[in-house]
């Protein structure tokens, strides 16, 4: 049985091990929503970490944003930290946004396409950073309509 993870490239699995690492360090018991930017923020050169660079977030300051804002626990060990249910929900949309596009993968832009999306019915997030969702969904698509663009690029 094929892994869930085979069709994210390497780029999107790192964003989302960045985000465990986020919310491990931020003694979350879950991964949420602002962990995914987090760790999309931080995986340069993708779609993903551009947009949200060109859009002014800066990533101290997104920390402490996403940790102001969450509720604490206990940290689980590595293998017991789940997502929480917005993200299940979030990487629903990124892979219906990657079918859309009939890609084969999901990359880092897709899962911000995943964020956009969630946010425009919860737009807590986004709120708090300022930003409007169209302006990055318009950004997202703009970059991936360049004539080099290939999602899965990082797929070896």
């Amino acid at each position: 049985m094929p892994s869930k993870m085979e069709r994210f490239t390497q780029s999107a699995r790192r964003s989302l091990s960045t985000a465990q690492v986020e919310a491990e360090r931020m003694q979350y018991p879950e991964i949420n929503i602002g962990h995914m930017l987090l760790g999309l923020m931080q995986e340069e050169g993708t779609i993903a970490a551009i947009v949200l660079k060109e859009a002014g977030i800066e990533l101290e300051k997104a920390r402490q944003d996403v940790d102001a804002g969450g509720q604490h626990g206990p940290s689980p060990d590595a293998e017991a930290m789940t997502l929480a249910d917005n993200v299940k929900r979030m990487l629903e949309l990124a892979v219906d946004e990657a079918r859309k596009r009939s890609h084969t993968v999901i990359a880092p832009e897709h899962l911000l396409l995943g964020i956009v999306r969630y946010q425009n019915n919860n737009s807590d997030l986004f709120d708090t950073f300022g930003l409007a969702p169209e302006t990055i969904r318009a950004a997202i698509e703009r970059r991936m309509s360049e004539p080099d663009y290939r999602p899965d690029a990082d797929m070896d």
